[in-house]
This record gives structure tokens, C-alpha cells and sequence, in this order.
């Protein structure tokens, strides 16, 4: 199917707000495969997404056992729905924390799998212990060759072993073939230096490449994201953190060389909101790129609280594959939390969701940005605690729609499919 092209013109000089249609459905369980929402068990929570440049991709979450066993859990997701439920791997030597959660990404690799050797490959990052601290913790990864059935030995994603915070990872398949891996770093911390963001790359045969510091100075603990681009770049984007305490978004782009390497610009400001704050504010940014088959600028969104200490969620639009930016929208609907998501919708419009506080609790809220520039009223797809506890929410494309994925607290996850039909 073709999808409508975007007006960038009226998107970037003119948004409309309006009533575009725009129909969440009620929060359902169940657990059979196909067109339904995961099944889990009241403990689960931390649901992540991470799809293949070509479509499809496997949806991830974590459920707790008995004393410190944890699972990480994930079904496929695809055009004709969900995959039943498995595991990937069982622990209890990890970190569970509300915000920086597993990743489990496909991706096309060499060796064993099916047909002639594309897959299904899986990488699994989760958080493991490396001494007594709270936050003395590193990112272990496992790589399965047959989709899940068997997996390999752990290994650590970074060199360093200090007991020092390394997490909030981001994995990216590559349409080439690998993935690449982005993480937020405190090997430096201990010695009084700041976080900082480092990248390696997993080759289709499974080996790591060297690391690389991409910024040696971040938030410590806001979550990152990366996509792809066009002719194999890619653009990785976090919180920065300046020496007068400015915690505004960064990115940078990642260009091929002849060897195939990626030669990195320097850290870019994407929107200088000027929020200066002494701590973390636990708030990363979203990320958005139009599928095969669509068109229609990359997209950032985030949360700060500029100079002025208002709330805001802002939505930013790039014509030009990251080289720059245009001036923000404003999303949200007066008092957000952030904690925000973006994705593409099958009607090639752009899916915003962000939390925002309620009378009560707080709510989980959707906008659509329509390839016509019109930009829907704010909707509420669910209500949960305005708690640490109710996690990130993801937006995942599964069936020909999409669905939002969320952590009800000791209820397990919630589901709605959006209707996001005209």
C-alpha cells in the first residue's frame, strides 16, 4: 500500500489542531497468539520494543520470580500479530529498575538460523551486577543463533568491569546485517568525572567491534535512543549534560566509510531549551523515522522544563536526514511528565505519547500529527499511578496497526490497540 505523502510545508510553518479521528481501545489481557495483547503475569513490568529496518520486531518484558529470579520474557510481533509467549533468559544476579530496562533486539546475522543464514538472530542486554552498590551494575548481553531456542554464553557489552553504573542501553539492527549498541557509561564516575556515551557494533557473525566515546560528558541517567537513516547512517540521541549543569537533548550522525566504520560527528544540540537542573530528570528522548514504503521527515520528541520551568513535551521535525531541526511544537497537554514515545502510523501521520498528570494518578495520552499537518486533539488511552512504578510506555506496530504497551502496576501489562483509521 502507498502512504500519503507528508505536506512538510504545512507541517513545519503551520500544524493544525484539530479532531483528527483518533480511537483508543480499552486495555485488554489475553494470551493466545495473534492480534492480542502480551500475556504476562501480574509481576511483569518494562515492556521495550526493537524492530527490523524491514519490519517486524519482538517485544520484551521482564517478570519477577520468587526471591531475586527474574525472566526476561518476548513475543514476536509482525503483520499478522503476536507471537506466542517465550522466554529468553532467566537470572538472579540483575538490576530492575522502572527506567533502565532490557533490550531485545532481532537482527540479520550469519550461521545458524533458518533458510540461508538471515535469521532469526537475537541479542539480549540485560543489567548484571558487578558489586555490592546500588548502581555498581554492567550490561550483559547473549546472542541466540535459532530465534530463541538456544542461547550463547553471556558477555559483557563494554570493557570496562569498575563498579560503576553502565545501562540504559539501545540496540539497532542494521539493515546491512548486526546491530549496534549504544549505552550510557560510568566507568569514569569514581574518580569523580562524569557519564558518558559510548557505542560498539555486533557484526553479522556475532563479534563485537572496538568501543567508541561519542560524548564524554551526559545526563547520568535518561534513556537513549538511535535510528536508522538513508544510505547507512544512523543518528543516536540522549541528554547532555554541560559543566553549568544545562540538561538539554544532544544528538549526533553516524556516517559509513569506505571501510564500512561509522565516522561520528560531534555531539549537536537538537533544541537549546536551556532546562538547567542539578540532577536527572529521568526523562530521554523518542525518535521516529518513516518505514519502507513511507515518507515523511525523522522526528524527535522530548521533555524538559526549559528556562522558564514549565513542563513541556516538544515535537521537532528534520527534512534533512538530522542535519537539522525545525523550531518545536508543543504536545503536551499542560502538566506532562514526559516519559515519552513516537512511532509512524500505518496512515503515515506520526503516533506522540507521553504521560501526563491527571486530577488523580496520571494518564497515559496519545496525539497523531496527520500527513496532512493536522494535528489531533489529546487523547487518554489509559490511567495509571503518576509513580516511578508505572514505567515507560512503548508504541509497537504489530497486526498493521499500532498498540501501546505499558506497565500496570502489579497487574502485569496493559494493552490498547489504537484505531487510527480516518
Amino acid at each position: 500500500m502507498i502512504m500519503p505523502r507528508f505536506r512538510l510545508a504545512m507541517i513545519l510553518c503551520c500544524v493544525l489542531v484539530g479532531t483528527a479521528p483518533l480511537k483508543a481501545l480499552a486495555a485488554r489481557q489475553g494470551n493466545e497468539a495473534g492480534k492480542a495483547p502480551p500475556a504476562s503475569e501480574p509481576a511483569a513490568l518494562a515492556p521495550n520494543w526493537i524492530g527490523l529496518p524491514a519490519g517486524g520486531g519482538l517485544l520484551s518484558w521482564m517478570e519477577r520470580g520468587t526471591g531475586k529470579a527474574v525472566r526476561l520474557r518476548y513475543r514476536t510481533t509482525g503483520p499478522t500479530g503476536f507471537g506466542p509467549p517465550a522466554s529468553a533468559l532467566e537470572f538472579d544476579d540483575g538490576f530492575v529498575n522502572w527506567a533502565d530496562v532490557p533490550a531485545l533486539a532481532p537482527f540479520k546475522g550469519e550461521g545458524a538460523g533458518k533458510g540461508d543464514g538471515a535469521g532469526p538472530h537475537y541479542l539480549a542486554a540485560r543489567l548484571r551486577m558487578l558489586g555490592e552498590g546500588t548502581y555498581a551494575y554492567g550490561i550483559s548481553t547473549a546472542h541466540s543463533q535459532d530465534g530463541g531456542v538456544t542461547w550463547g554464553k553471556s558477555r559483557w557489552l563494554h570493557s570496562d568491569r569498575s563498579e560503576s553504573e553502565h545501562g540504559f542501553v539501545t540496540l539497532l539492527p542494521r539493515p546491512s546485517g548486526g546491530l549496534r549498541a549504544f549505552w550510557l557509561d560510568g566507568r569514569g564516575t569514581l574518580a569523580g568525572g562524569p557519564m558518558t556515551l559510548r557505542t560498539r557494533a555486533l557484526s553479522p557473525a556475532g563479534e563485537w567491534g572496538p568501543e567508541e566515546e561519542l560524548d564524554g560528558r551526559t545526563c547520568d541517567c535518561c534513556p537513549t535512543r538511535a535510528v536508522n537513516l538513508k544510505a547507512g547512517r544512523v543518528l543516536v540521541a540522549w541528554r547532555d549534560r554541560s559543566a553549568d549543569e544545562v540538561r538539554d537533548m544532544a544528538y549526533a550522525l553516524g556516517t559509513p566509510t569506505e571501510s564500512g566504520a561509522l565516522k561520528w560527528s560531534m555531539p549537536r544540540t537538537l533544541h537549546d531549551d536551556g532546562w538547567k537542573i542539578a540532577g536527572c530528570p529521568v526523562n530521554g528522548p523518542a525518535l521516529a523515522a518513516p518505514a519502507a514504503g513511507q515518507t515523511g521527515p525523522l522526528a524527535a520528541a522530548w521533555f524538559t522544563m526549559g528556562r522558564n520551568a514549565r513542563p513541556r513535551v516538544l515535537l521537532a521535525l528534520s527534512t534533512n536526514e538530522g542535519e537539522s531541526f525545525s523550531a518545536p511544537l508543543t504536545i503536551d497537554g499542560g502538566d506532562p511528565l514526559g516519559r515519552v514515545d513516537l512511532a509512524y502510523a500505518p496512515n503515515g501521520g506520526l503516533a506522540i505519547v507521553w504521560l501526563e498528570k491527571g486530577e488523580q494518578g496520571a494518564q497515559w495520552r496519545l496525539r497523531l500529527l496527520e500527513p496532512s499537518g493536522e494535528l489531533s486533539a489529546p487523547r487518554t488511552v489509559a490511567e495509571v499511578p503518576a509513580e516511578r512504578s508505572s514505567g515507560f510506555a512503548r508504541l509497537v506496530p504489530v497486526g498493521g496497526d499500532l498498540s501501546l504497551v505499558w506497565t500496570r502496576t502489579g497487574r502485569g501489562l496493559g494493552i490498547a490497540e489504537l484505531d487510527l483509521s480516518e
